[in-house]
Parts: structure tokens; sequence; C-alpha cells
């Protein structure tokens, strides 16, 4: 959900590109990135290929790379904490966020406002409204124009911004899913007694259905799921099928093969 947000709160056409297109977020940056520089092809890009990247010389695998990198270089992670984040060196820490500010220029422009408004105001705000106070902020903000060096107004100030873009970022995510939470809880009272909303785990739900529940239905599921708000690029859910905690399969193999995916006691059948 929070790259989805962020591509759609930023604007940014190559964060959103992917997701219009039917490609892949993190393989596309590592090509925008690294594809001239490093001479490779898009497939090398892919995780099942182990090879290209150690041949290339770079420090880990791309993809793997722009996935855990990716927003925690827009949450104003330092090089160093990026560099033990990716297991690699400050210096190649740093060029991970030099890369990414200079290839997706909307999205750097996106994080530099919010901390501009936050300077200002004391506050960011997430998509639907709702503030995230910083107090004392505002009156730091304007003292550390006059500091030099590192004080601990400094490290407090810097504090403040690397949680200024998360806390828009995640909190719109965590509102669209109590926004999808309760179309789910309306669609489960719609549907019956036996239908039930068990939990939620981060941006997936958890529930319990009869086994005689429909294809339909399973379509009514999802579109209560990416319905639950309209952006600039779509929402996108999978739905997975289990007996027993993590025992699951894909909708798919379900549909295909029904109950017979499970044993007798609820475990998946390899």
């Amino acid at each position: 959900m929070e790259p989805r947000v962020l591509a759609h709160m930023s604007a940014d056409p190559d964060l959103q590109r992917p997701y219009l297109t039917g490609g892949d977020l993190y393989v596309d940056a590592a090509v925008k990135v690294y594809g001239k520089r490093y001479s490779m092809l898009r497939e090398q890009f892919l995780e099942a290929d182990d090879e290209t990247w150690r041949q290339r010389g770079l420090p880990k695998h791309p993809r793997k790379m722009f996935k855990q990198g990716l927003l925690a270089t827009m949450y104003e992670t330092s090089a160093y904490g990026l560099s033990t984040m990716l297991d690699i060196s400050k210096e190649d820490g740093q060029q991970f966020i030099d890369d990414f500010h200079s290839n997706f220029p909307a999205a750097y422009q996106y994080a530099k406002d919010s901390l501009a408004f936050v300077d200002k105001h004391g506050y960011c705000t997430t998509m639907f409204g709702r503030k995230r106070r910083f107090p004392n902020h505002k009156s730091i903000a304007q003292q550390i124009k006059y500091e030099r060096g590192w004080t601990p107004l400094k490290s407090e100030y810097n504090s403040v911004h690397r949680q200024v873009v998360n806390a828009r970022t995640q909190g719109t995510a965590a509102e669209i899913m109590k926004v999808a939470m309760i179309r789910m809880d309306r669609l489960m009272q719609h549907l019956g007694s036996e239908w039930k909303l068990i939990a939620t785990v981060h941006d997936e739900l958890l529930l319990e259905v009869p086994d005689t529940i429909t294809v339909e239905q399973f379509k009514q599921i999802e579109e209560a799921m990416v319905g639950a708000v309209k952006l600039d690029i779509p929402l996108k859910t999978d739905i997975a099928v289990m007996k027993r905690w993590s025992e699951d399969v894909p909708l798919e193999e379900y549909l295909q093969k029904g109950q017979s995916c499970f044993d007798e006691a609820g475990w998946k059948v390899a």
C-alpha cells in the first residue's frame, strides 16, 4: 500500500507508470537508475537472475535494494541508516539516495514540500486531512536557520524530518485500510452470520467464510478492498484461502482444486 500511496500523493510519473502498465515498481526503478550504467537489460533485474548483478559489481541485487530502500529513502533515512539496512557501504548508501532523488524528481519534490510545510506550520496531514502534530518544531525550525554545525536542536529538527513523509504516506495507507475494513464489515453482515471479519494484519484482512463460498462472492470481497478509495493508480489485492493459519493457497489454485487443496486436518496438500 505505501508505495502506491506515495506514487499517488507525489504524482511522480515514474512511480505511477508500473502500476498503470502492469509493470514491477522495483524492477522498473532499478532499470531506470542502473540499467544504462551497468549495461543490464530489464530481465536481468528480476530476482530470478542472481548472477548478473554480481558480475557487474553491484553491491546487492538491485530489485531487492529498491524494495528495501525506496521508502526508507523517502522517509529521510540517512546514508548510514540505509547502508546498515541494505548491508552496503555508507558511500553506496549515499549514492542510492542521490540516484533516487535525481531519477524520481517529483517524489523528491513531494518530500521537500512536505518538510517545508511542517517547518512552517508545525504539522503535516494525510490525504484524508488527519493531522500529525510536531509540538515546538515550528520554533525549532526558525532557530535552526541561525545554527552552525551539529547541535541538540539540529538533531531534534532532523528527527522530525525523518517522520514527516512517513506520517503522511503510512498514515494515508492506514486510513485506506480502515475504509476497506468498514466496507468489508458491511459486506460480511450482508452475506450472513457465517461470514466474519476476524482480524487485520497490517494491510491484510482475515475473514472466516463458509465452504460454500462462490466465485461471485470472492469478487465481492475483492471489490470491498480495491474500491475503498479512488487513486490516480489502481489499488490491488490478492486473495488466499486457508483452513489453518499460514497454510494458504492462492485463490486461482483453490478455484481449480477446491477443498482438495487441504487434508482433513486442514494442512495444505503439497
